[in-house]
């Protein structure tokens, strides 16, 4: 499986950026060719081409991305806290679904797609910044600074718990 650990993802800080100089444009300066919903879809164009950068693959339609994700569940399950986000997340849907249906069948096969589908938002372009981040931290070096896992933390488990109550 090849994941690049040497790519620098940059599609997060443009973005950023841009809608900060468009946010403080003074009125005078109005017309600079572009406008937040331009920026926000080349931005996304930028996302999914990094995204299969990191990957190896041509697009984000590749089977690479969905190989790859599954293995990045494997590898990063071996992590404590990143493993505890992983499984929180996953309750935090198993708990939504008994709440709107009772009782899941086969609750473990349950858990284990779900748990497939959570690694894979851990690549979204609300998160792949700083996952990417924390997979090259441990791929290289087999640990995540602590800073970094309490930002993966923040922006994944407790925006969940946004979405999941709004």
């Amino acid at each position: 499986m090849y994941y690049d650990t040497s790519f620098k993802v940059r599609y997060y800080d443009i973005q950023k950026e841009l809608l900060d100089k468009i946010k403080s444009r003074l009125p005078e300066n109005a017309d600079v060719g572009y406008n937040a919903k331009d920026v926000i879809d080349i931005c996304g164009k930028l996302y999914r081409d990094e995204l299969s950068s990191v990957f190896g693959a041509d697009n984000i339609m590749d089977e690479k991305l969905p190989q790859g994700f599954k293995f990045l569940e494997n590898v990063l399950s071996t992590h404590p806290v990143i493993n505890g986000i992983l499984n929180e997340m996953t309750n935090i849907c198993i708990d939504d679904i008994v709440a709107e249906q009772g009782e899941i069948e086969n609750r473990h096969e349950k858990e284990k797609e779900i748990k497939e589908i959570v690694t894979t938002a851990l690549f979204s372009q609300h998160l792949f910044h700083i996952t990417h981040l924390c997979v090259c931290q441990y791929l290289e070096t087999d640990t995540i600074d602590e800073d970094l896992l309490e930002r993966l933390k923040k922006n994944s488990i407790d925006a969940f718990r946004k979405k999941t109550t709004s």
